[in-house]
């Protein structure tokens, strides 16, 4: 109740720059994700507010809902990317949920810095509360814009209560036009909580869990298709060790679609 109780005090605070005019959205997205043994197909909802702001930055509420298991769960989810001087920004987020299909805590910093010729670095730290155990992870990243593309590598350093581990990263985005039409695509090699497949996929909900040899591959299309209207697609597909069985792996398939609006 503690975090419920400041992750509602700290969507108040945040309210209060909504008097700032701002672009507004909202986003709706489904995603299923089927096995090739051992487990069930599952099913993940989420529907999400995202104010952005150009004095202040970006603000998204957002409520995930999940099916997987014959089991069904909620997750109360806030990021919010607010603008620093000389056009350095930050990432702050926070989540928590009382089911056991999703981690019960999650909490992110990170510090965006743009570097002269087209760069940007940045310096993070996720924790992750898994109920049984908890996961502390260091990140950074390195992008490169380069024409209409963008080319980022972020390693992961996950630091747990017995054991320790390192994930990458790569990612490729080609940009067609100004509003935000674009094809990425994320190769990852571990586990990374930014991929799509491992925040809604894992079966197995513990720090053992992301230290197992995991890799994915993801491939996103976004679409403006109107003045208001947008779409995503993201196909995925990951090779993932069992937790109970290490040295046997599944492997896992995803589909999400997602519209949004813009006010």
């Amino acid at each position: 109740m503690k975090l419920k109780s400041l992750f509602l005090f700290i969507f108040g605070c945040l309210v209060g720059v909504f008097t700032v005019k701002a672009q507004q959205s909202v986003h709706a997205n489904y995603s299923y994700q089927t096995f090739s043994d051992v487990y069930e197909p599952t099913h993940v909802s989420s529907i999400s507010y995202h104010y952005k702001s150009s004095q202040f930055g970006t603000v998204i509420p957002k409520l995930n809902w999940t099916d997987r298991f014959n089991q069904q769960g909620l997750q109360y989810e806030l990021e919010a990317y607010p603008l620093l001087p000389f056009k350095q920004y930050a990432y702050i987020g926070a989540a928590f949920s009382n089911s056991g299909l999703f981690p019960e805590k999650r909490f992110g910093l990170e510090w965006f810095v743009p570097i002269p010729d087209k760069m940007e670095h940045s310096i993070g730290y996720r924790y992750i509360d898994f109920r049984t155990n908890t996961t502390h992870l260091i990140t950074a990243s390195s992008s490169l814009y380069w024409h209409k593309w963008l080319f980022s590598i972020r390693p992961f350093m996950i630091l747990s209560e017995s054991d320790t581990g390192l994930s990458i990263l790569l990612s490729t985005h080609y940009f067609f036009n100004d509003k935000g039409d674009k094809i990425s695509i994320l190769l990852n090699r571990g586990w990374s909580p930014d991929v799509l497949i491992n925040q809604l996929g894992n079966a197995d909900l513990s720090t053992t869990n992301i230290l197992l040899n995991n890799s994915s591959i993801s491939a996103t299309g976004v679409k403006k298709l109107s003045t208001h209207w947008g779409a995503q697609l993201t196909l995925a597909f990951a090779s993932q060790e069992l937790l109970f069985q290490q040295g046997r792996y599944v492997q896992s398939y995803l589909f999400d679609f997602g519209l949004s609006y813009t006010f």
